[in-house]
């Protein structure tokens, strides 16, 4: 996995004043000269991280050290513990199944704007196209909710590892939290560890699918 690098600033003294000069890096490039992407990541460092801030943090991005190692401890006592199989501890699996980071996230909330780390109440335009979750084929039921499993069409697509969406599939969760981004002329493809799904982006200005093709994933453009 390669690590990018963004700009570094560097301060000097010169002739008793104080001179500040910025160094930007190089952007990596493909061979065909967009930007180098690639690489396999994940968010197991981000799974403790809280979507909202708790309000008690206001504005401050990150926790103090004594706060992040308090999360580090916790993290390290659930991942010791949950080497002992034993009753799942909700619906996304067994307890072997579950991965932690070595190093936690500092943040305070995966949501960073606005600045209080909140998500905002929805306008009244929003609200009117709400769209109401029991309706929404796929996403409900299942086997954690009650509802009678008489056929495969009772469970979600999350159970039947079709697809967990977007932007859900995003978030960090219990466990598969690698994606792995290749690029090559005209295209960006994004493939998920979890549920093994993957994104094909293309880049050249195509039109977007009429609207008689629906995908799980979107229609996304570069």
């Amino acid at each position: 996995m390669g690590y990018r690098f963004g700009a570094a600033v560097c301060a000097g003294v010169l002739a008793g004043s104080m001179l500040s000069a910025q160094v930007t890096a190089q952007v990596p490039r493909t061979p065909w000269g967009d930007p180098d992407l690639q690489g396999i990541y994940t968010t197991d460092a981000e799974r403790s991280v809280p979507m909202e801030r708790p309000e008690q943090f206001g504005e401050r991005t990150e926790l103090t050290p004594e706060e992040l190692a308090e999360r580090a401890g916790n993290e390290e006592r659930l991942a010791r513990d949950d080497k002992h199989d034993g009753p799942p501890r909700d619906e996304t699996g067994p307890k072997h199944w579950f991965e932690y980071a070595e190093r936690p996230s500092a943040r305070t909330s995966l949501v960073i704007d606005p600045p209080d780390g909140r998500i905002p109440p929805l306008t009244l335009g929003a609200q009117s196209r709400e769209i109401d979750p029991d309706s929404v084929l796929g996403f409900v039921g299942g086997a954690f909710d009650g509802s009678p499993l008489n056929g495969p069409e009772d469970f979600n697509l999350g159970e039947r590892c079709i697809t967990r969406g977007l932007p859900h599939t995003w978030f960090p969760s219990a466990y598969n939290n690698g994606f792995q981004i290749v690029q090559s002329p005209g295209h960006v493809a994004i493939l998920y560890e979890r549920l093994h799904e993957h994104r094909l982006i293309p880049l050249d200005g195509r039109a977007p699918l009429t609207q008689g093709i629906r995908q799980w994933f979107g229609d996304s453009r570069g």
